[in-house]
């Protein structure tokens, strides 16, 4: 994926990314407004995602005053945006020439910034909707739990992106305009696309949406996140499908690209593939659990870089108090012992030779290039960590993972109708 990149020389100071060009006439776009979450309300952190799905739900200007969506579907284009902690985001995916006519309106519409009552209705029902599913899913909650008892429970990192269901119904239409002209003059906009052949008209059209003040990004608030000493062992409840979710897992600040790399081969080797250990374990032998699944996200808040890293399963059978201990009692074996040479070097070469997956389309290529660019890395960082996977060296990542992983936290979620 890494070789395929290319920054692309703006006037504008977008960031520009260019991915692999594609013979068969399909393009991706991601437009990524970059938002500092620090002294967000938790009223205000929906915002974003509500203006824009309403800007793209309200008439545009034309003889038939149809909405952005539905030009876009006409031409065969699909227009879907969405949220994370650290940005706004909208993919335009479709045919290339069908996204290149849709492109400046699009832009247009942003800078307009204007929603109608309608359009904020539906963009509050769309938004709330999305909120109370991930409200309803066990391992969601338990990976915000799990962030909650690093951070604490006011930290920004343990609470829904998008706000909660009441704070988005408190949205009116003003609101929603309010939200719409803080996208069309954002101080940081990022641009990923597959085919650079349609660069300038992207530039074009984001000119409207770039403000001429572009404060520094070092600049940002550089407050360590994590807070406190973590409970390393935390049940709750929640009312929706019944089961049990385990989830072990660490939020700790890292040094460089190898420690983001050290706690990326550990997720893999425990429980990331077919023979990772907790898979062989939990699934193949005891069968607790149809399988594992695992993340390692990195985000850089201001100077600071955190790594999250999480291993979980939904329990299928045994007893729910037995099974928590022995998973308690495999991460503290493990937070002691570390990974085997073999786990470590095995886990590295899978994770490189994975990397051509990630060109297969150019959807999967757009939004996993974006990833690590929306939690606030600049655009090299893919290009070091491939450099730091080829150089893992069992001794090197152990030590690293004894630092990082000292604080292991224990989340089980039990659902209950």
């Amino acid at each position: 994926m890494t070789t395929a990149l290319r920054k692309l020389p703006s006037p504008l100071g977008v960031h520009l990314l260019k991915g692999p060009a594609r013979a068969s006439g399909y393009e991706v776009a991601r437009i990524v407004w970059h938002i500092d979450p620090s002294g967000i309300p938790d009223e205000e952190r929906g915002l974003p995602l509500v203006a824009l799905e309403a800007l793209l739900r309200s008439p545009i200007a034309g003889p038939r005053r149809s909405t952005l969506v539905d030009r876009a579907a006409a031409l065969g284009v699909r227009i879907e945006p969405g949220r994370t902690h650290l940005s706004c985001y909208c993919d335009v995916r479709g045919p290339r020439d069908s996204v290149r006519a849709i492109v400046p309106v699009l832009t247009a519409s942003v800078a307009a910034a204007e929603v109608t009552d309608d359009a904020t209705r539906a963009a509050r029902a769309t938004v709330a909707a999305g909120i109370a599913e991930r409200e309803r899913n066990l391992a969601d909650h338990a990976q915000r739990a799990l962030c909650s008892a690093f951070v604490g429970p006011d930290g920004w990192l343990g609470k829904h992106s998008a706000g909660t269901v009441e704070s988005v119904a408190s949205i009116d239409r003003a609101r929603a305009e309010s939200g719409a002209r803080g996208l069309a003059a954002a101080s940081a906009i990022s641009l990923l696309f597959s085919d650079d052949a349609a660069a300038d008209l992207w530039c074009d059209g984001l000119a409207e949406l770039v403000s001429s003040a572009r404060p520094d990004p070092s600049a940002a608030e550089s407050a360590n996140i994590v807070r406190g000493q973590a409970d390393p062992r935390t049940e709750t409840s929640l009312r929706g499908p019944r089961g049990t979710y385990l989830l072990c897992g660490c939020l700790t600040e890292v040094n460089d690209v190898a420690d983001q790399v050290a706690l990326e081969i550990a997720a893999h080797a425990l429980g990331g593939w077919t023979m990772a250990r907790w898979q062989r374990l939990f699934r193949e032998e005891l069968r607790y659990t149809y399988g594992t699944a695992t993340s390692c996200r990195i985000i850089r808040v201001g100077t600071r870089e955190y790594g999250l890293t999480t291993l979980g399963m939904s329990l299928i059978d045994g007893d729910r108090a037995a099974v928590t201990e022995l998973f308690d009692q495999q991460a503290r074996r493990f937070t002691v012992d570390g990974l085997t040479p073999d786990e470590c070097v095995g886990s590295a070469r899978q994770l490189l030779a994975a990397e051509p997956l990630g060109t297969v389309s150019a959807r999967i290529f757009v939004a996993r290039a974006a990833q690590p660019i929306q939690n606030g890395f600049d655009w090299t960082i893919a290009a070091q960590r491939l450099s730091a996977l080829a150089a893992a060296d069992p001794d090197d990542v152990n030590s690293r993972l004894r630092r990082l992983m000292e604080t292991t936290v224990i989340i089980s979620v039990v659902g209950e109708r």
